[in-house]
């Protein structure tokens, strides 16, 4: 029990098992480079052409992920460090598949795409192969990435004064009051974009004018030009914080700004950012030949991609507010919550009279303010250029997930400062809502025209009609005839329940623990 008494252990415990819980079977285009990786030590796909619709053959005859592989990186240690399990249970789907025939198991799915791929995995026998990479990649890379995340916010908090109890309690509701929990239930490229987006964000501390280290300065940028590794919307993040630490140079108030001061923070700043930048060139180039076009550049031309250069045109007014508030993937439809990093923020102590100079200075300065509304705008404006955010329907919240934790950061000002009864009666409807979303991933079989067709309104009917639910488990009973025993609808509802009774348990002890470590040290 020991361990219990660290709040920043009970926070990762919490965080991850929840999001380990809420898992899903889904295999994404990440996990292809990932497996290739694992078994061949190559980036090349060609044994899973067909299984993905972002799967494509280049000029050398091989297939390829239409994305950065940064996410396939992280991931392959772990399956290569799995394969004799997953070796073993390719071998017993193999036996399966040929007992099976030429009639594969039934898959009870509303969605055409997803029966055909579990017929067809089915039928190579490498299903059991498949989920199980997908689970090692849930629980073994976004679920520790989720629960890193939650810590990373919850030192901000304590950084910035936040009392060490509202500081426990607004970093353990982070992720339930986001889409942090929905989107790390598979393998994630924007959510791990997401972690290296505000780790730059706490290394740099971006238009507060910190007094920062060239170590600090390197680590930095490594983690800017890191999110390039994984979505090239990433070029985006390392361009804001690279003009913040330029700006934040200039603007020094240790009397070495200007453009010494510029040069001293930026060049530290740009040797952190180049390792990651070789690293993508390299894997372009292992790729493709070419190691400064990406795989967006060398896919066949697909619906969007014919609008502008290879699906990037101008911003449009009607998909920066989809990306905002659509049903199925807004990111205020996902997080409300989130609306209240738009509210002005107090003043600080340094500009208040004379008379309330005592007056406590604001959790966010207004500098940093600044960057965050600014650098959010960009963010906005470079995802309602990229025609692709339309798609976003078929996969829930996704392209905005790097503007979740700064946001976050913003709406916890007033979270801060509120009586507990008033954030509890905010906070949690709009946990039950994450929740409800992370529980049920809904997405529509063909592209919503309303909604009652969204995934908002239809995760939340399922809820109704179905009661809580795991992901996993509901894959599983839709492969099992009639839905699987009759004690299967009872599962989910018992296993969340006592998740919770067991948490909310271990945490009390951690307290307690904690207290009466600190009364005998008194």
């Amino acid at each position: 029990m020991g361990l219990l008494r660290s709040v920043r252990v009970r926070l990762f415990a919490a965080v991850f098992v929840v999001a380990s819980l809420l898992f899903a079977t889904q295999v994404v285009r990440e996990h292809y480079p990932a497996f290739a990786l694992a078994q061949h030590g190559t980036l090349a796909c060609d044994e899973w052409a067909g299984l993905h619709p972002d799967l494509f053959q280049h000029d050398d005859g091989h297939w390829y992920a239409n994305n950065q592989v940064g996410a396939s990186l992280v991931a392959a240690p772990l399956l290569w460090l799995a394969s004799p399990l997953l070796d073993r249970l390719e071998a017993i789907g193999k036996r399966q598949a040929a007992a099976d025939g030429e009639q594969p198991a039934r898959f009870d799915s509303a969605y055409a795409r997803r029966a055909a791929f579990m017929a067809e995995v089915r039928k190579r026998g490498i299903h059991l192969r498949l989920g199980a990479a997908a689970a090692l990649t849930a629980v073994g890379v976004m679920a520790p990435a989720a629960a890193l995340l939650a810590l990373l916010f919850h030192a901000e908090l304590l950084r910035r004064g936040v009392a060490a109890g509202r500081a426990a309690g607004l970093a353990l509701l982070f992720p339930f009051v986001t889409p942090l929990l929905f989107r790390s239930a598979v393998l994630n490229h924007n959510q791990l974009e997401a972690l290296l987006c505000f780790a730059a964000f706490v290394l740099l501390r971006p238009g507060s004018g910190a007094a920062l280290s060239a170590a600090r300065l390197a680590a930095g940028g490594a983690c800017a030009a890191g999110t390039l590794l994984f979505d090239y919307s990433g070029a985006v993040i390392a361009a804001a914080f690279g003009v913040a630490v330029v700006v934040d140079g200039v603007r020094a108030r240790d009397g070495a700004g200007g453009v010494a001061g510029a040069l001293r923070r930026a060049l530290p700043f740009a040797l952190g950012a180049l390792p990651p930048l070789l690293l993508l060139f390299l894997t372009q180039w292992a790729q493709f030949g070419d190691p400064f076009r990406p795989a967006q550049h060398w896919m066949p031309d697909a619906h969007w991609s014919v609008a502008g250069y290879r699906g990037f045109a101008l911003p449009t007014a009607d998909l920066l507010w989809k990306n905002l508030f659509d049903p199925s993937y807004g990111l205020f439809a996902f997080a409300p919550l989130l609306l209240l990093a738009l509210l002005p923020s107090r003043a600080s102590a340094a500009s208040a009279p004379a008379a309330a100079s005592s007056a406590p200075a604001p959790l966010v300065a207004r500098g940093e303010r600044l960057f965050v509304l600014l650098f959010a705008l960009a963010f906005l404006l470079f995802s309602a250029a990229n025609q692709f955010s339309r798609l976003q329907w078929n996969t829930g919240f996704r392209c905005l997930a790097p503007l979740v934790a700064p946001l976050a950061l913003l709406a916890s000002a007033p979270l801060a400062r509120w009586p507990a009864r008033r954030v509890a009666w905010l906070a949690l409807p709009c946990a039950l809502h994450s929740l409800v979303l992370a529980m049920a991933r809904f997405t529509p079989p063909t592209a919503p025209s309303g909604f009652a067709e969204s995934t908002v309104a239809r995760s939340w009917l399922a809820l109704l009609e179905r009661g809580p639910q795991l992901p996993w488990f509901t894959v599983w009973r839709q492969t099992q005839p009639g839905g699987g025993p009759p004690w299967a609808p009872f599962v989910a509802p018992l296993v969340l329940l006592g998740t919770a009774a067991l948490l909310f348990a271990l945490w009390r002890a951690g307290e307690r623990h904690a207290a009466a470590s600190a009364e005998v040290r008194a």
